[in-house]
């Protein structure tokens, strides 16, 4: 197995329970290799959910397919920026302890 996979499952345990977008969120943050393809990964994923949903309530065509990544650029934004904000914060309490 590679590093690369054995540190990404082990990122992945330490956060069990956690949603995939998280760990690709937290991967980028950190500046691990590969995370910026992770984020795209979880964002297309999320897409296509969103363009279910939409597509159930009767968008089609050109509308659906920008509702369905806009929604989920939406969505991936605020998991990195929320991320981002708990990197902060677990950095700020590692060097005030």
């Amino acid at each position: 197995m590679s590093t690369l996979r054995t540190a990404y499952r082990q990122s992945c345990r330490e956060d069990e329970g956690t949603l995939p977008s998280v760990y690709a969120a937290r991967h980028l943050v950190n500046g691990q290799p590969g995370a910026l393809l992770e984020v795209v990964a979880t964002t297309a994923g999320r897409s296509v959910l969103s363009g279910l949903g939409l597509y159930a309530v009767g968008l089609r065509g050109r509308t659906l397919v920008q509702g369905a990544v806009a929604s989920a650029t939406a969505i991936e934004c605020f998991v990195l920026a929320w991320v981002w904000r708990e990197e902060r914060q677990r950095a700020r309490r590692a060097r005030a302890a």
